[in-house]
């Protein structure tokens, strides 16, 4: 296989490891912000809550778990990058290390 060819087959696997992760980090972000903002709103209707500060506190912890989703998204998005699939498909048995990695690369400029 040719170098371009190779990233092309790499990318192709990475492309939906990287979608489904992606996905799965927004919809368990969005389950956990719907969940932060429901809870308190449940708990100021049955009166448990009295303060108009926890409209402040849900908002906030909210910020936090969107921050968090975003944090995750990034580590996903470096997570399943070609190089690193590659990595990790060469420590997998059958395969020599460097077998895939090397045609990720540039070539060396031979000095």
């Amino acid at each position: 296989m040719t170098p371009r060819r190779t990233q092309l087959a790499v990318a192709e696997l990475v492309a939906p490891l990287r979608r489904v992760g992606l996905l799965m980090v927004g919809v368990s972000g969005l389950a956990l912000v719907l969940l932060a903002l429901a809870v308190p709103a449940w708990l100021a209707r049955l009166g448990v809550v009295r303060s108009p500060l926890w409209v402040v506190i849900a908002w906030v912890v909210a910020a936090a778990v969107i921050a968090g989703a975003g944090w995750a998204a990034g580590r996903i998005g470096r997570h399943f990058s070609a190089s690193s699939v590659a990595v990790a498909v060469e420590r997998s048995p059958g395969w020599r290390l460097g077998a895939v990695t090397a045609l990720l690369e540039p070539p060396g400029d031979g000095g």
